[in-house]
């Protein structure tokens, strides 16, 4: 069998596997920033990019983006879609709701390692809440603790509960991503969500 050596600077051949991993801002402390591209996206959180290959990821860094004559911006773009056009099978592992009287509560969603990344897809997120947890709410609270958990709440759950079971999961993660939550809306718009001002 002959050796499959990867052309880095092959852009064509590589564009279909880049891919957004979204990571908590620490990730980039004790690297030199110019290693990573990387993006702020919302919260404490950034946009790393890669290159998803069978068997492990490599990063994206900016020499190899000015390598392919490209720009952050097409980068990111290119890799959000190919996110957003990924199978379901290959971000999502189950989903197991916890249920009251009958009716869905909230929903946790265990997953592989690009799960944390749909935060940057909410519309998908939507589709997956109302699939996997029968939220059809006009807004939803998200909670990414670690890069394959995810847990999913109508917006009328009560935000202190959420966030002491964010903590928690927090916490215990070995690949944590954050203990903020998230607030999507129906039309597919993403915030940090925080406690209103008393």
């Amino acid at each position: 069998k002959e050796a499959y050596a990867l052309d880095m600077k092959d852009f064509e051949g590589l564009k279909d596997k880049i891919l957004p991993f979204v990571k908590p801002r620490e990730f980039l402390k004790n690297k030199e920033d110019e290693l990573y591209l990387y993006s702020d996206f919302v919260g404490n959180l950034v946009k790393v990019y890669v290159i998803n290959l069978e068997d492990s990821i490599r990063f994206i860094n900016k020499d190899l983006c000015a390598d392919w004559g490209k720009t952050k911006s097409q980068i990111d773009k290119i890799a959000v879609s190919n996110l957003e056009n990924m199978p379901e099978k290959e971000l999502i592992i189950y989903g197991a709701q916890a249920k009251a009287n009958n009716k869905t509560v909230y929903c946790t969603i265990t997953g592989k390692e690009f799960l944390a990344s749909l935060l940057l897809c909410p519309k998908k997120l939507l589709n997956v809440a109302a699939k996997y947890g029968g939220l059809n709410e006009d807004k939803i609270i998200v909670a990414v603790p670690s890069r394959e958990e995810m847990a999913l709440y109508p917006a009328t759950f009560e935000l202190g509960q959420i966030k002491e079971m964010t903590k928690e999961s927090y916490n215990k993660a070995i690949y944590q991503v954050t203990d903020a939550l998230f607030e999507i809306d129906n039309k597919g718009n993403l915030k940090e969500k925080k406690e209103a001002k008393k």
